[in-house]
């Protein structure tokens, strides 16, 4: 199961980067933030459990 995770968290990840290569730099610091918190909660829900 955590290695399944593991992928995915990366996958999204690598997804983000390619998101944020598009987008206008005045964006690029809050999407970052908040996805970066909002994956690691999601790992660390899913790790607890």
């Amino acid at each position: 199961m955590q290695a399944n995770d593991s992928t995915k968290t990366r996958k999204a990840k690598r997804y983000t980067i390619v998101r944020l290569q598009r987008l206008p730099d005045k964006n690029t610091m809050n999407l970052a933030s908040t996805t970066t918190l909002t994956t690691s909660g999601i790992t660390c829900l899913g790790t607890d459990r």
